[in-house]
């Protein structure tokens, strides 16, 4: 947990958009509305808000549990199943060749394999436990950026899309540039001049 242990990786956001006045109860319910529930048996992820503190906790009625004052702190929670290829194979392989047997047909049509393979991979997502994954944010409302705690790309995109859907705000990544324009902003030009930096691009 590292937002309240200390231990920080993390990707700094600019978040683009007007924070509403009533924020409390707006974003406590668009929280609950984009909570983590359970996928069904068909989904391979599964992703939604849960608490900082319990990732089966996904209860934003009560502001103490993820508002400190003007920070919201909260995470998001990403269940993947993973259907395994090979076991899929050898499964419809064996399907096949009792079908073909029983009908005494050299080949299996292609709408009856399809199903039989859907049918396997979703007896195989219900049976099987799915990766958890956990990423923690802390978003300063007052001051308009935010700290996602990861650096993957994927997760970083996953994140990006579900936050401006449930909060209609936008986010721009920061670079150690803009960083550096906040401390020292008189190196800023300096060191553009020198033509040995990109870190004033758009990631």
């Amino acid at each position: 947990m590292g937002v309240l242990s200390g231990t920080w990786t993390v990707r700094r956001y600019q978040v683009v958009g007007t924070v509403p006045d009533a924020f409390r109860d707006a974003y406590a319910e668009a929280l609950a509305a984009h909570a983590f529930r359970p996928g069904s048996a068909r989904r391979t992820d599964t992703e939604g808000w849960v608490s900082i503190r319990d990732l089966l906790d996904t209860d934003f009625a009560v502001h103490d549990t993820w508002l400190y004052d003007h920070y919201a702190v909260f995470a998001l929670r990403v269940d993947r199943k993973v259907v395994p290829a090979r076991l899929v194979r050898a499964l419809l392989a064996r399907e096949v060749a009792a079908w073909c047997t029983e009908h005494d047909r050299p080949r299996c049509p292609r709408p009856v394999r399809e199903e039989m393979k859907e049918r396997i991979e979703i007896d195989l997502l219900s049976r099987s436990l799915p990766r958890v994954q956990v990423y923690e944010i802390s978003w300063d409302l007052a001051g308009g950026w935010l700290l996602f705690h990861h650096h993957g790309e994927a997760a970083n995109a996953r994140f990006r899309t579900l936050f401006h859907r449930t909060f209609g705000l936008s986010l721009q990544p920061w670079t150690p540039l803009d960083l550096l324009a906040e401390s020292a902003p008189h190196l800023v030009d300096p060191l553009l001049a020198t033509g040995g930096t990109q870190l004033g691009g758009t990631p």
